[in-house]
């Protein structure tokens, strides 16, 4: 009986070495792929009881809370560092590439005074420019002045937008301008701090001589001029070298040793039925940024600038940059 014990292993001891050998054998490769379904599975019922917690919100109320956590997290330290631009055009005072010699009219209260004086001594100090200042009746209507660039404050109402520039110019891209007029809205920048105040003057103005933007990202780290995009307007105050390079290459430079420019630019002098398509064309864009600022309400993003264009009688055309506020 021994002897066939040994030649015929009894069950126990078959199963026993089919286990041996199975545990021997490599898991199957489904078994990942099953891992990362629970994974998924679990993750998916975490989303569905964090969505249920916060109230079951829409895809759009959604997108709003991811915009607040935005607006207080800074991504420039993590992404996006570069400027980021949309266009780039520029439009220029009638000049001769020897520097352009220009005049302010200084429409603003008595409140304004101090930002002003301070944005034309920083603008002045380009080698392209000459800027003279012009005291006039205080005059919030701004009304459009051939010629000139005049700077206004009002109370605008709740329109969305801290400064406007209004520039009317020959129809071709980067055509000549005619006339520039600046707004600063108290309605936002009445009460608001020094740093806002400023920056939106040295800014309304930069558009004045038909400067673009440098930069138009909110979240990247600000460059230190009045035309980059900012939520810290400390940082971003006054012109620099950037600004003045562009403008070298819109209007030439002065030679140092005689500060007298070319002041030989043709007048310019709107007919009253142009003055009033001109009136018009304000208007009708304003309808254009109201409804803007409507579909952006309630929203965390930040509408910025944005350039309005309207195309008028006899060759000109009507550019409005609004300088949005932060969405209410």
């Amino acid at each position: 009986c021994q002897p066939l014990a040994i030649l015929f292993p009894t069950k126990a001891l078959l199963d026993s070495s089919s286990f041996i050998i199975m545990s021997q054998q490599k898991p199957s490769p489904l078994v990942p792929v099953f891992k990362g379904l629970l994974f998924l599975g679990a993750l998916g019922g975490i989303g569905f009881g964090l969505w249920h917690w916060l109230g079951r919100p829409s895809g759009e109320e959604l997108l709003n809370l991811g915009g607040d956590f935005a607006d207080n997290f800074d991504f420039g330290d993590i992404w996006d560092q570069d400027p980021s631009l949309g266009s780039n055009a520029t439009n220029s005072w009638e000049n001769r590439g020897k520097g352009l010699e220009l005049t302010l009219l200084n429409a603003l209260d008595d409140t304004w005074q101090d930002e002003f004086v301070a944005a034309v001594a920083d603008w002045d100090a380009s080698p392209s420019l000459t800027l003279k200042t012009k005291q006039v009746t205080p005059e919030s209507e701004c009304t459009q002045q051939d010629d000139v660039m005049k700077v206004c404050n009002g109370n605008y109402g709740k329109t969305g937008w801290l400064g406007i520039n209004e520039i009317l110019s020959t129809r071709q891209e980067g055509g000549t301008i005619v006339s520039s007029v600046a707004k600063m809205n108290e309605y936002y920048l009445l009460n608001a701090d020094q740093d806002e105040r400023q920056y939106t003057m040295c800014h309304e103005i930069g558009h004045g001589f038909g400067m673009p933007h440098t930069d138009e990202n909110f979240n990247n780290p600000d460059l230190g001029n009045c035309l980059d995009y900012t939520t810290t307007p400390a940082n971003n105050l006054h012109p620099d070298d950037t600004n003045f390079a562009l403008l070298a290459e819109l209007y030439g430079e002065f030679r140092r040793t005689l500060r007298r420019r070319w002041s030989g630019r043709r007048s310019h002098h709107l007919s009253p039925m142009m003055r009033k398509l001109y009136y018009e064309a304000v208007a009708e864009l304003e309808q254009e940024w109201v409804q803007d600022v409507a579909d952006a309400s309630g929203s965390s993003r930040r509408l910025g600038t944005k350039t309005y264009t309207k195309s008028l009688a006899d060759g000109y055309k009507l550019y409005v940059r609004v300088l949005f506020a932060k969405n209410e």
